[in-house]
């Protein structure tokens, strides 16, 4: 972590280890709340509960504790809910990516479309693309 520190020996927070848990390489990790259906939903897209087994650091607490080695790595994340720590093959979470970026980039497209919505509707020529429904304002 040497090169990532800046003169003062800090560490930006953009460049420092966001799960507390190694994750395979060529993975990507996350810390999921086990809330409703969301841990079944993320195997269902390709993610994996990671297992204590070679994934805690030196050093972090229980890395020692053989009782602990081979269970599923989890922690409290407050109010009784416990956090699964998970982990995907980096080309699904490339792609997942790439799909939700085409998601985002049409919504910006339409607010982008949007933003000379009330000169128009002053004009009274506004109208909703792409469905049939024209608003014709009077002044």
């Amino acid at each position: 972590m040497t090169d990532k520190r800046i003169r003062d020996g800090r560490i930006p927070f953009h460049q420092q280890k966001k799960i507390g848990i190694d994750v395979t390489p060529g993975f990507v990790g996350r810390l999921v709340n086990d809330v409703g259906d969301k841990i079944s939903a993320l195997e269902k897209g390709g993610y994996r509960k990671i297992y204590r087994s070679n994934s805690i650091r030196s050093g972090e607490k229980d890395a020692s504790d053989a009782s602990q080695m081979g269970k599923i790595a989890c922690q409290s994340v407050g109010n009784g809910v416990t956090g699964y720590y998970m982990e995907i093959p980096q080309k699904f979470y490339d792609q997942d990516q790439k799909s939700k970026q085409v998601e985002n980039d049409k919504t910006m497209s339409d607010i982008g479309a949007l933003k000379d919505m009330p000169e128009k509707v002053q004009r009274g020529e506004f109208n909703m693309e792409g469905s049939n429904t024209t608003i014709k304002i009077k002044h």
